[in-house]
């Protein structure tokens, strides 16, 4: 932006070797030019940009998200999803024997923000839906990795023009195969739940002395 200042403080000195008329004319034509580059310089700063992506879950490290975010500076509107499959859901490894297993009977995506679109969504924004856990996600998409391709409108500081914006994001199941954080989030869960129950035991305990 400074240099841009620069350059046409340089060619308003050029200018002023004209006669008065002249350069006023001249001068009011790039004030112009000027001021509709650092507009557009502007939009181009501040405007949009969403990313899908996979991440574990905040309070569950051994779930996998599906995310969308606005990670520009002004909010997106009009924002669809393609994506080059079903997106599985829900999709959950079985408990058998204590063991984890892959689960082959899962529900795929077909409502919500990620099918039917958002009508916009705000600078810093993100939302997510729950897609389940490695191993079974593993089993469903390592043959065919998902992809999605997203669609979004900017505004352009113009009441004519709407600013169409594509972008294409493929995601790697093999991100998250080795998360010691997920493969332990569990055991804390339980842990918190065996800790709670032997609590009510022995509050029980207390009780049927007092009786």
């Amino acid at each position: 932006m400074t240099y841009i200042i620069y350059i046409y403080e340089s060619i308003i000195t050029y200018l002023s070797t004209f006669n008065s008329s002249t350069f006023s004319a001249i001068a009011a034509i790039f004030a112009a030019i000027a001021a509709i580059v650092m507009c557009f310089l502007t939009f181009h700063m501040k405007k949009s940009d969403i990313v899908v992506y996979i991440e574990p879950d905040a309070d569950a490290k051994d779930i996998l998200c599906l995310c969308v975010s606005n990670t520009g500076q002004s909010t997106a509107r009009n924002i669809t999803f393609e994506f080059n499959q079903p997106v599985p859901l829900k999709a959950f490894d079985k408990i058998i024997d204590n063991k984890k297993t892959v689960n082959l009977d899962v529900s795929f995506l077909s409502k919500g923000f990620f099918i039917e679109g958002l009508t916009h969504l705000a600078a810093g924004k993100t939302r997510k839906i729950h897609l389940g856990h490695f191993q079974t996600l593993h089993h469903h998409l390592a043959e065919n990795p998902l992809s999605c391709n997203v669609t979004y409108k900017n505004k352009i500081p113009f009441p004519i023009r709407v600013s169409n914006e594509t972008d294409h994001f493929e995601f790697s199941i093999h991100d998250w195969a080795h998360d010691p954080q997920g493969d332990n989030s569990h055991l804390k869960h339980l842990k918190q739940i065996n800790e709670s129950l032997q609590s009510i035991s022995e509050s029980l305990e207390i009780l049927q002395v007092k009786l």
